[in-house]
């Protein structure tokens, strides 16, 4: 586990004739997480062959990848600035002055419901399912292994058909050929071969080393799981007002909540995925107008999600960033006052929040209603209008 802090406060008080108030510069950030865990150990080999060794010292690359790992991180940053008001009801009267980050605060409006994450969960499915996923297209590393297991293969195959029919000459031949491949080359191989069936044994034992080690090479290649990476990425927009009250706006503001899905998969059921055997699922695509429900509780959505987290194997990272900042304010007339000090469009602040968890298993939120003006589009009240003339008595 690891936490930290940095600081920057560059705040100071400034006096005024209510007292005092800070203006400047303030920036914060915190942090927690778990250390990063390192790559899976490898074991020594017994490999006779320099290669096999270096092979065997260290995983593939897929295993050399850092493992993933839970974090938190939060930032506050603010610059505020002496604001100077009066009031149109007595403008020659006293001036009131104020700290902007004191009364200009926001609080954060969201919108992301927990269908945004069976959204999400649905974009994923699509991406697994459309891929094709086969663990063979992982295995990157290991066509130079099997190319020396199959060339080592065919050379002793070879070799050993023209032995077997006295052919000692041309078994001596293609083992020459084969260590001239290897860059080792086998001294008069072709001519003292051909004498007897011990000194083609002797000649045969590099391919049987070569093909041992290329072996063990490839158990230690296969003993880390296959694996593939799917990604998918959401992001809603929010909207941030003032807290304390509604005498101020804000020039520019963005606020916006984001997840990030990252899902590692080792394993896919295919049939289940699909939801081939999944009989809630097939039942609600047979009930009459499920789709209707559909448009304010989208039910499909969750089966065909929970469907797709029972059948995967693997490791899911999920990242949600908010933000939420604005620059710049501006009083409102309405409210009453105007400014007369300060410099408003200066005025700046800004909130982050990052939470990123691990997992073995795909978090599948239960759906929620749909407020009516996201459900009822344009094209909801086409299908509408056609499902009640369907609907109509003697149809």
């Amino acid at each position: 586990m690891t936490t930290g802090t940095d600081e920057v406060n560059q705040m100071q008080s400034v006096p005024v004739p209510q007292g005092y108030v800070w203006v400047g510069t303030y920036w914060r950030r915190g942090w927690r997480g778990d250390d990063r865990p390192g790559p899976p150990p490898s074991y020594p080999g017994d490999g006779t062959t320099a290669a096999t060794r270096a092979a065997l010292r260290r995983p593939p690359k897929r295993a050399r990848a850092p493992a993933e790992h839970s974090y938190e991180m939060y930032l506050d940053s603010t610059h505020a600035e002496l604001i100077g008001l009066k009031t149109f009801f007595d403008p020659q009267g006293p001036t009131y002055f104020y700290t902007s980050d004191a009364w200009c605060i926001p609080s954060y409006l969201s919108t992301w419901t927990s269908n945004d994450d069976l959204k999400m969960l649905s974009q994923l499915r699509e991406k697994i399912l459309g891929s094709t996923f086969n663990a063979a297209t992982s295995m990157a590393e290991l066509p130079q292994t099997l190319k020396t297991i199959f060339t080592a293969a065919g050379a002793l195959a070879g070799a050993y058909g023209h032995a077997r029919k006295g052919n000692f000459k041309s078994a001596g031949k293609s083992l020459a050929k084969y260590e001239k491949s290897q860059g080792r080359g086998l001294k008069g191989a072709a001519r003292n071969i051909g004498s007897n069936w011990l000194e083609f044994q002797y000649g045969v034992r590099p391919l049987l080393n070569d093909v041992y080690d290329a072996a063990q090479t490839l158990a230690h290649l296969m003993s880390f799981p296959m694996r593939r990476t799917y990604t998918v990425t959401r992001r809603r927009y929010g909207s941030i007002y003032p807290q304390a009250q509604s005498a101020v706006s804000y020039n520019e503001a963005q606020a916006f909540t984001q997840v990030k899905i990252k899902a590692i998969v080792e394993e896919v059921n295919i049939l289940g995925a699909l939801g081939l055997n999944d009989p809630a699922g097939v039942v609600w695509e047979k009930l009459p107008y499920s789709f209707v429900i559909d448009w304010f509780i989208p039910i499909g959505d969750y089966l065909a999600a929970a469907g797709l987290a029972r059948n995967l194997t693997g490791t899911f990272v999920t990242s949600r960033t908010t933000k939420f900042a604005f620059n710049g304010i501006s009083v409102i007339p309405s409210s009453g006052s105007f400014v007369v000090y300060g410099d408003t469009g200066a005025v700046r602040w800004r909130h982050v929040d990052v939470t990123r968890t691990v997992s073995g298993t795909l978090d599948v939120p239960m759906p929620s209603v749909k407020p009516l003006g996201s459900s009822a589009t344009w094209q909801h009240t086409l299908n509408a209008l056609a499902l009640l003339t369907q609907l109509r008595p003697g149809r």
